[in-house]
C-alpha cells in the first residue's frame, strides 16, 4: 500500500486541475476551493500527465483484475450502483476519479478506502431526514446506528451539513436549527465482474442500522417515533449523505426528496427514552407475523388522524378505520360500533370504571365518524376536538398493547373475563 500511496502522491503533485470559470490550478489550490465552495470544486476535472495516468491505471488493473473485463477495460463499480452515473466505467476514468478525490481527501484516505473495498468492505453512507414534530436539547443515539441531532442555526455553519444543491433549490430557512434523523447504512459489493446484459449488479444490496432492525425505513421509524411521543412526527426532506464517497464519483449530484407538509405544528421534546421506545416499537412491528397487515393499517391510519393539516372530519374517518383494523380484524358482521367499543374497553380497561370510560369514548368517536361519512354538516365543537384526542389516545394505547401481546386475541374469551 505504501508504494501505491507514493505513486498517487506523485501523480497529484504533477496534475493540473481545470474548471471553465476558474481556470487551472494545483491540488493545493483545489483543496482550498473545496473547503469553501464544494459546488465549484465539483466541476473540476483533472489534467493528468499521460505517462503518470498510464502508470497509475496499470496499477489499478492489477489490483482490480478480478473485476475487470479485459476486452473492454471496464470494471463493475458499485459506486455507480449506489450513487448513479455511467455503469461499468473504463478503468482509466475510474483512475481519474480517484486522482481528483485524492487531491481533496489525501492519497492515504482514498487508498485506505480502495484497499478496503478490494477486501470486500462495503460502502458506508448515511440516510438522513429533516424531521418535523419534535425538538431536542442534546444529541440522541442508539447503538444500532441511529442518531438524532440538530443542524446549526447559522447559514455559514449550515451549508456543509446539507447536499450541494439543497439550499439553491429549497432555501435555508427550513433547515436552520432543524432536527435530523441519521441512520448508518452499508451497500455493496463495491466491485464486481461486469456483464453486457446487466449494466447494474442485480445483487447489489443496502443494509440499514447494521442490519439489526428488520424492515427499517425513514417512514416506519417516523411512525414509531410518533407512537413513542404521541405526536405526528414526519420527515420534510430525505437524502443520502455519502460523505467522502461524494468526491470519488462526481457524475451526479446528491438528490434530496421533498414532501410538501406544513411546518407549523405541535412540537414535542424528544428524549432518549422516546428514541429507545421507538426502536422497541419497530422491533415489535417487524416480528408481528400474520397480524402485521391489520397492525400496519391501524398505525398508518392513526398517524393520518394526527396530521396537523387535515380537517377534523378526515381525522375522525382515519381514526375509525384505525380502530376497526385494531378491534374488528375482518369481523364485520352485526353491530360494528357496539362490538368495537366493547372489545376496546375490555382490552384497555383494568377495571369497571376504566372500561366504562373507554367504552363511551370509542362508541362516541365511532358514531361521530359515521356521521361525518354520511355528510353530517353539524358544526365542529370543542367537544368534538376533545373526543377526537381522547379516542386517538385510546387507539395509541391499543396499538402499543397489541405490540406486546404474543397471541392473537380471542375477543369472546376476553369479554367473558379471561385475564390479558
Amino acid at each position: 500500500m505504501q508504494e501505491a500511496i507514493k505513486l498517487l502522491a506523485t501523480v497529484i503533485q504533477q496534475t493540473k486541475f481545470h474548471q471553465k470559470r476558474m481556470g487551472t490550478f494545483t491540488a493545493m489550490e483545489l483543496r482550498s476551493i473545496w473547503s469553501s465552495d464544494k459546488l465549484s470544486a465539483r466541476l473540476v476535472e483533472p489534467e493528468v500527465p499521460e505517462n503518470l495516468l498510464a502508470k497509475f491505471t496499470d496499477q489499478l488493473r492489477r489490483l482490480l483484475y478480478d473485476y475487470l473485463d479485459t476486452k473492454t477495460d471496464r470494471i463493475g463499480n458499485g459506486l455507480v450502483d449506489l450513487m448513479g452515473g455511467m455503469p461499468n466505467p473504463e478503468i482509466n476514468h475510474f483512475a481519474e476519479d480517484l486522482i481528483r478525490g485524492a487531491a481533496i481527501l489525501g492519497p492515504e484516505r482514498v487508498l485506505e478506502l480502495l484497499f478496503g473495498w478490494i477486501k470486500g468492505e462495503p460502502f458506508h453512507y448515511k440516510m438522513k431526514a429533516l424531521l418535523l414534530g419534535v425538538s431536542i436539547d442534546q444529541p440522541l443515539a442508539l447503538k444500532e446506528g441511529i442518531r438524532i441531532s440538530s443542524l446549526p442555526k447559522s447559514l455559514t455553519e449550515l451549508t456543509p451539513h446539507l447536499p450541494l444543491f439543497s439550499i439553491p433549490n429549497y432555501g435555508y430557512m427550513g433547515f436552520l436549527g432543524g432536527v435530523i434523523l441519521s441512520i448508518d447504512c452499508e451497500a455493496g459489493p463495491p466491485f464486481y465482474a461486469p456483464t453486457e446484459s446487466e449494466p447494474f449488479f442485480k445483487d447489489f444490496k443496502h443494509t440499514w442500522a447494521n442490519g439489526k432492525i428488520p424492515g427499517l425505513s425513514i417512514e416506519t421509524f417516523c411512525e414509531a417515533l410518533s407512537l413513542a411521543c404521541n405526536n405526528y412526527v414526519y420527515r420534510k426532506f430525505l437524502w443520502r449523505d455519502f460523505e467522502d464517497l461524494e468526491e470519488l464519483n462526481t457524475a451526479v449530484g446528491t438528490g434530496m426528496s421533498f414532501v410538501d407538509v406544513p411546518t407549523h405544528s405541535l412540537t414535542i421534546p424528544l428524549s432518549q427514552k422516546h428514541l429507545e421506545q421507538a426502536r422497541d416499537i419497530h422491533f415489535g412491528r417487524s416480528s408481528f407475523g400474520e397480524k402485521r397487515r391489520y397492525l400496519d393499517t391501524a398505525v398508518s391510519r392513526w398517524m393520518k388522524s394526527k396530521r396537523p393539516n387535515a380537517g377534523l372530519a378526515d381525522k375522525f374517518i382515519d381514526l375509525r378505520i384505525a380502530l376497526e383494523a385494531l378491534y374488528l380484524e375482518n369481523d364485520y358482521e352485526g353491530e360494528k360500533r357496539f362490538r368495537l367499543a366493547v372489545r376496546g374497553a375490555w382490552h384497555l380497561g383494568a377495571n369497571f370504571t376504566e372500561r366504562k370510560k373507554y367504552y363511551k369514548t370509542l362508541l362516541d368517536a365511532y358514531s361521530r365518524a359515521s356521521k361525518v361519512v354520511h355528510a353530517d354538516e353539524a358544526k365542529i365543537t370543542e367537544k368534538d376536538k376533545k373526543l377526537l384526542a381522547d379516542a386517538q389516545d385510546a387507539c395509541r394505547e391499543g396499538i402499543l398493547k397489541r405490540l406486546k401481546e404474543e397471541q392473537k386475541q380471542d375477543w369472546n374469551e376476553i369479554i367473558l373475563g379471561k385475564s390479558l
